[in-house]
């Protein structure tokens, strides 16, 4: 909803049932844009470069354009939040799903709250465009999946496991809070 502008509707369908939501006001990234895209190739990677290779997020660009984000552009104009998330040979629905959790909890939600301390800094005068503070936060933001690895490593991403949760309430399965567990160790496992 952080991305809808007010009398915009989010639709999806599960099982069959279409769910909407109506936002209420402007989302605090109204002027940004998430992108979330499928090459529609599936991918033959095995467990580990599943996570690495075919599912991105920190793809962030200028909002309306294809360049990247950098320390000279003003955040607030907005960014785009460009997902690229393709299936593999053999993954399961399970995995898919636990996949697009991974990408938006562990690194779209993580950047938003970057951004919006950035936000702040700017609206508040604590720093300006193109200050080195300002491009090292930038810096910071384009180049954060290692701190977002280390964070769930660390169990420190209690959205994602909410969310894992309730996927699983939803559906009467054990799977994606399983699935979250298995994220976090293998973060643990790879030094995060």
């Amino acid at each position: 909803m952080q991305f809808l502008s007010k009398g915009l509707d989010l639709k999806f369908k599960v099982n069959g049932k279409t769910q909407s939501f109506i936002a209420k006001e402007n989302g605090k990234f109204a002027s940004s844009t998430l992108t979330i895209k499928s090459d529609g190739v599936a991918n033959y990677f095995n467990e580990y470069q599943r996570f690495t290779n075919y599912a991105m997020t920190n793809e962030l660009k200028k909002d309306g354009t294809n360049n990247d984000l950098d320390g000279e552009y003003n955040i607030n104009k907005g960014v785009n939040f460009e997902v690229t998330i393709d299936p593999f040979k053999g993954q399961s629905t399970d995995e898919y799903i636990n996949t697009i959790l991974h990408e938006f909890f562990v690194h779209v939600e993580e950047n938003l709250v970057r951004l919006n301390d950035l936000s702040n800094d700017l609206n508040n005068g604590t720093t300006k465009v193109g200050s080195i503070n300002y491009k090292n936060q930038i810096n910071n933001i384009v180049n954060s999946a290692d701190a977002d690895h280390t964070k769930l490593g660390s169990g420190g991403l209690s959205n994602y496991q909410n969310a894992a949760n309730q996927i699983d309430l939803n559906r009467k399965m054990g799977i994606q809070l399983k699935k979250y567990n298995e994220d976090v160790q293998e973060q643990k496992k790879q030094g995060f």
